[in-house]
């Protein structure tokens, strides 16, 4: 067995309500890909790790701050750094900034 079989993980309703979202917006992420969860059961249902919950409070903190779900896929994918995001972001509310800030 490897390391992460003996990790605990989440239901679809326990990680929602550990991060304090819904499982619609859950399945929603699933599918679209933003987040998948990192098991499913032999039934098919969904099962969060550790890592999938902080995926999840990223996600969250980084909709409160108006992201856009695709700069938060391109985040998470490495697409788009965080300071290049961030840039964006303040460029976008007329916050000056440096193209070349480093955070």
């Amino acid at each position: 067995m490897t390391p992460t079989e003996h990790q605990p993980t989440y239901t679809i309703g326990q990680a929602a309500s550990m991060v304090n979202t819904t499982v619609k917006t859950l399945h929603y992420y699933d599918e679209i890909g933003l987040l998948q969860p990192s098991k499913r059961t032999e039934g098919g249902h969904r099962l969060y790790s550790a890592a999938d919950l902080w995926t999840l409070e990223l996600i969250g903190t980084l909709r409160y701050v108006n992201f856009s779900l695709e700069d938060i896929r391109k985040m998470i994918s490495g697409e788009l750094s965080m300071t290049e995001a961030l840039n964006l972001q303040m460029y976008s509310s007329g916050i000056p900034c440096s193209r070349n800030a480093e955070i």
